[in-house]
């Protein structure tokens, strides 16, 4: 393996830095792939969405869309 990661290195030096840019974005892409995948395999809940993660556990109660709508726009 770390033959095969010093070969990734070396042609790394000869790209330009957008490349390299988007070969870190492939990099962070598969490693957030792979904690979600590791997530999963430990009963975790897997989304794509944080916002999803965290909903529900909000304190309060809940609003109805006219009460949102008046306290966004003042209605």
């Amino acid at each position: 393996m770390e033959t095969l990661i010093e070969e990734i290195v070396d042609k790394l030096h000869h790209l330009p830095e957008p490349a390299v840019r988007q070969v870190l974005d492939l990099v962070e892409c598969l490693t957030e792939r792979g904690n979600l995948a590791a997530n999963s395999a430990h009963g975790a809940p897997v989304t794509e969405e944080p916002l999803l993660s965290v909903a529900g556990i909000l304190s309060g109660q809940p609003w109805s869309s006219q009460e949102i709508e008046a306290d966004l726009y003042g209605e």
